[in-house]
């Protein structure tokens, strides 16, 4: 297994962790309060980031060695206009004459995958077949397409439940098994992209 994922393990057991906490805090057998389950929802905030940066290192290291120049497409030049990707001028070329061809593609994918997002599997997979990755019989596209939409709906809508009336909290329910669920799915992704990355890119 490569150092990226010895990292994205570590992580995954603070994510362990949050779900144990939880199982501290939780009073009652009957469903959680939302500040119970708030912990719930860290946790699945930190898994996606988890595959995030894992994910993010393991493109950052095979892209700029793919012989497929089509897959480095959409890259910006380190510090050009990130509007123009596909077009820069010898003065944007100038600050990096003492730079090799290689460092300077390792240094731009570098740069732009630095805040790059992955917004749901579909997204995963094209960037997969960039760096030669398959994961054509991966089974969990759905579990990690729910935990993306999941995570975005805490993130960018505090998880809001917006059903109202009698029996409703103002947070939409989650529960343990299902975030465990997920969790297994982004662990078992992660393996399968792990165990390909000594392999040769052709």
């Amino acid at each position: 297994m490569s150092r990226h994922f010895d990292r994205f393990r570590r992580n995954m057991q603070r994510v362990e962790n949050l779900n144990k906490l939880y199982g501290k805090a939780k009073e009652s057998p009957k469903r959680p309060t939302v500040v119970e389950a708030d912990v719930l929802r860290a946790s699945i905030v930190f898994m996606h980031s988890s595959f995030e940066e894992y994910y993010r290192a393991v493109i950052i290291d095979r892209l700029p060695l793919s012989t497929d120049v089509e897959a480095l497409k959409g890259i910006c030049l380190l510090n050009s206009n990130q509007i123009r990707a596909e077009r820069f001028t010898l003065a944007e070329l100038k600050p990096f004459c003492e730079k090799t061809v290689s460092t300077l593609i390792s240094d731009s994918v570098r740069h732009h995958m630095g805040t790059k997002s992955f917004s749901n599997y579909t997204e995963i997979c094209s960037w997969s077949r960039k760096i030669n990755i398959d994961l054509d019989t991966f089974s969990k596209a759905n579990e990690i397409d729910a935990m993306i939409k999941r995570r975005h709906k805490i993130v960018h809508e505090a998880d809001l439940n917006y059903n109202s009336g009698r029996g409703h909290h103002r947070a939409t329910p989650i529960n343990l098994t299902k975030v465990q669920e997920w969790a297994e799915a982004v662990t078992e992704l992660v393996s399968m992209i792990d165990q390909q990355c000594d392999l040769i890119i052709d």
